[in-house]
């Protein structure tokens, strides 16, 4: 494998967890900001947790990345 579809494939996996962590980051800040909101309706908790599930997802498709990266290294 050439070396600048490591780095690629690396930077494609560290951006998408970035994306994850800033998702989850943003969505903590929010619902610790308006709990009442958040609280005093069952969607509007769904939509409350929808951001973390979206955010592990990401964090989960970046680490799935990275790990491929070093997988075609060895």
């Amino acid at each position: 494998m050439k070396g600048g579809r490591f780095w690629r494939i690396v930077s494609a996996g560290v951006m998408v967890m970035l994306a994850g962590a800033e998702l989850i980051l943003i969505n903590t800040i929010l619902v610790l900001g308006n709990a009442v909101y958040y609280a005093t309706s069952f969607e509007r908790f769904v939509e409350g947790c929808m951001y973390y599930v979206a955010g592990a997802v990401a964090l989960a498709v970046g680490w799935d990345l990275l790990e491929s990266a070093c997988r075609e290294v060895r």
